[in-house]
């Protein structure tokens, strides 16, 4: 069966990253899969702030000792942007759900998804390795894209001053008199 694993980690380093790929990598290798390939989407701005899964920060901070930072009741900063990458593989469902079950206990891992891309040789024989679908696509790089007057060109964060500007007026895209549930 083909999967497509679609991965957040944390924007430290490059290597970091490298070594997560490789980790799945030799997984589903290990387990009798092929993998079609890889595709890095680099750093960008997460949807939302996700909370800091390893309990340590991921800025520099003053020594343990000083008192800003020894109350335990202090939370770690939360992380805003991410690093993003997509790996295709050929894998048994078994080896899926190892690489599932190896990657919920990484905290280096801010979130990932596993896509059950098909399974009959002739939804998936033509599928490439890498992600090239996306290539074109304006946002693929992080910036954000929604149609518009300005040629459907919007500067980073535009899209979220727009939809907190539309919370009022009932949001995008919907009916006159129907309004959206926004979470606060």
């Amino acid at each position: 069966m083909l999967y497509e694993l679609i991965a957040t980690v944390r924007p430290r380093t490059i290597a970091e990253v490298k070594d997560i790929a490789k980790t799945a990598g030799k997984l589903v290798l290990s387990n009798g899969g092929v993998i079609r390939g890889f595709t890095n989407w680099g750093v960008f701005a997460l949807p939302k702030p996700l909370p800091n899964r390893s309990g340590q920060s991921n800025t520099p901070q003053s020594t343990p000792t000083s008192p800003s930072t020894s109350s335990s009741s202090q939370r770690a900063p939360k992380h805003t942007t991410g690093h993003y990458f997509i790996m295709r593989f050929d894998s048994s469902a078994r080896a899926q759900h190892l690489l599932r079950k190896t990657w919920n206990s990484d905290p280096r891992l801010l979130r990932f998804s596993v896509v059950k891309m098909g399974d009959k040789l002739e939804d998936i024989c033509d599928v490439g390795g890498r992600a090239e679908e996306w290539a074109g696509v304006e946002g693929a790089e992080g910036s954000a894209y929604m149609g518009g007057d300005d040629g459907g060109r919007m500067e980073r964060g535009a899209v979220n001053d727009v939809l907190r500007d539309n919370r009022g007026s009932g949001g995008i895209g919907t009916e006159p008199g129907r309004r959206f549930a926004y979470a606060r």
